[in-house]
């Protein structure tokens, strides 16, 4: 084996003694670079015995690929940059393009939902409209609230349309279209759903003047006839105006209504207060500034809480007031569309208030002693 090993000094520093001996005879530039160009082209494949090192072989062809004008130093850090390079992007150099990156478009998408539904939350103020409640059917709701504003809609607020159909001839038919086509697009306008900010409430906006009118003709009709309209849509509160949430903002907002309702004609009136996702507000002080209000119109309106003519809502929903001043809101059984049609049905059904009444029979006679048989 000894006719295998190199023949190496026998001194651990002569690698440090190469570096030094190499700067030394590097200190001219000029001479430097064409000795070590001559050196690497003459260097055959090399082996290192230092301890802790591998056997290093470098092939011929690569000593063939460097360049001329090009020193060892320079050609070593070129090639570690172009490794480099590699190893960071090694696509680019396979020359195909980069993955697409599919993440984008959801966050696009999740982007312009978002903004969506802010365009469409209840932020504005002076909006008119209703103020919708359910049980985690939202979509059902809103569905069985655009029919039923748009039947009642129709009603009393008939288009030109529907008016001028029968006047119309056959050789007006172009005209009827044109007015039906138009009604249509006023109809998808006179409802819009806004997101309310609160779990199973929705408020549906409207460009109707008077939607306590529509509202209060609605519950009139379902009260005479006792027939159920809705399954889902269980409250439906016309609302007036909108507002921020704060006392004065309140108040400001709440002047013109009461100097229509209660500034000729003096009557009965009660505060409905309900808050959802707000604790700034204080009920007490809200429902006596609204008093006050009245009171400053009209001294001789009265506070009736059992059964009054008007009650004046006011819903706050994070930071907007909703406002509304509407008739015998008691009496309708605070406009719940199902309770009054259930209250209709318990009244109407003779068997089940006949079974109460023995039912309640029976518990007298058992309560009075000696009632027991003797059997």
């Amino acid at each position: 084996m000894a006719f295998m090993m190199p023949v190496v000094k026998n001194d651990w520093d002569i690698y440090k003694a190469n570096r030094s001996r190499r700067v030394s005879e590097c200190s001219n530039t000029t001479t430097c670079r064409s000795r070590k160009v001559s050196e690497c082209r003459s260097e055959g494949p090399s082996l290192s015995t230092s301890p802790g090192s591998e056997f290093v072989s470098s092939p011929i062809r690569d000593r063939a690929s460097v360049p001329t004008n090009m020193s060892s130093r320079q050609y070593s850090r070129a090639s570690s940059r172009t490794s480099e390079s590699n190893l960071q992007s090694p696509v680019k150099s396979m020359g195909s393009s980069p993955p697409k990156n599919t993440s984008e478009p959801n966050l696009n998408k999740f982007h312009n939902r978002l903004l969506d539904k802010l365009k469409k939350s209840l932020r504005k103020v002076n909006l008119k409209g209703f103020l919708c409640s359910c049980n985690n059917r939202e979509k059902d709701c809103i569905r069985e609230a655009y029919n039923l504003l748009n039947k009642y809609a129709d009603k009393l607020y008939p288009t030109e349309a529907t008016t001028n159909e029968n006047e119309a001839d056959e050789g007006d038919i172009e005209k009827a279209l044109t007015n039906e086509l138009l009604s249509i697009r006023n109809r998808k306008k006179r409802f819009q759903q806004v997101e309310s900010g609160a779990n199973n409430f929705l408020f549906i906006k409207t460009t109707l003047d008077d939607p306590v009118k529509l509202a209060h003709s609605i519950v009139c009709e379902l009260k005479s006839t006792g027939v159920q309209q809705t399954k889902f849509l269980i409250r439906l509160v016309p609302i007036e105006v909108t507002c921020k949430a704060y006392i004065k903002d309140i108040c400001a907002a709440f002047k013109p209504l009461a100097e229509r309702y209660f500034k000729e004609n003096p009557t009965t009136f009660s505060v409905v207060y309900n808050h959802r996702n707000n604790n700034n507000l204080n009920r007490d002080e809200v429902i006596k500034a609204v008093a006050e209000t009245v009171f400053q119109v009209n001294a001789a309106n009265k506070v009736d809480l059992k059964v009054p003519n008007v009650s004046v809502i006011v819903e706050v929903i994070k930071g907007i007031a909703l406002l509304g001043v509407v008739p015998e809101f008691v009496n309708y059984k605070k406009y719940n569309l199902l309770a009054i049609t259930d209250d209709l049905e318990k009244k109407d059904d003779p068997v089940s208030t006949n079974e109460s009444t023995v039912n309640d029979k029976e518990d007298d006679l058992s309560s009075v002693p000696g009632s027991v048989d003797s059997t």
